[in-house]
This record gives structure tokens, C-alpha cells and sequence, in this order.
């Protein structure tokens, strides 16, 4: 018995749901990352805010517009799915966990 008599046919609905959804977060990635590379203002607060130079934001807005990019090429979409996962299921670094503690303070010392 084969596998792939197992599984059911993709219907056009489901394929054009998925893309239409794959197009909506990639689009908003896109705007996302571009926004960082060019210093959008909010984007470098925060930056500054967490203790990071506003130097670093060009940096990471390439690295979600490269990861986006790669996930929106067919050929590459399972490396670029894999960097985008990473880019935003990233874990927070030690200096923020006050904010998943729910301090008002982003001292580490409060």
C-alpha cells in the first residue's frame, strides 16, 4: 500500500487559501523588515529601550527581508520557512525577561 494513496487530494480552495495566506504574512515580513533597515523611528525606541544600539536595526530588518525572500522563492521556501520560524519564535535574551515577569522596570535589578 502506497502512502500517497493515503492522503486526500488538495483542492483549488485549499491551495488558493494558502496562498493568499502565505502572501498576507509574507507582504507583512516584507513591510516589517524593510521598515527596520530604513530606522523607522518606533522600531529604534525599542531597540534603545531593550538596551541595544540603534545601529543593530538595519541589521535585523535584512535578516527578516533575506529570510523573507527565501521563504517566498519556491525553490528555497522550506530553508526560508525554517529561518522566519527561527527569526520570530526567537527567545527573548536575559536582559528582557523582566517584561515576561511583568515588571514595569527594564532594570534587571527591579
Amino acid at each position: 500500500m502506497s502512502a500517497s494513496g493515503d492522503l486526500r487530494p488538495e483542492s483549488a480552495g485549499m491551495r488558493r487559501t494558502g496562498l493568499v495566506l502565505s502572501g498576507l504574512v509574507s507582504l507583512f515580513l516584507l513591510i516589517d523588515g524593510g521598515a527596520r533597515l530604513v530606522g523607522f523611528a518606533p522600531y529604534v525606541e525599542g531597540l534603545t529601550k531593550f538596551g541595544y544600539s540603534p545601529t543593530l536595526a538595519p541589521w535585523i530588518g535584512l535578516s527578516l527581508l533575506l529570510s523573507t525572500v527565501l521563504y517566498v522563492v519556491p525553490r528555497t521556501t522550506v530553508l526560508g520557512a525554517i529561518l522566519v520560524t527561527g527569526y520570530l519564535g526567537a527567545p527573548p535574551p536575559p536582559r528582557c525577561a523582566w517584561a515576561i515577569r511583568g515588571s514595569c522596570s527594564p532594570s534587571p535589578s527591579a
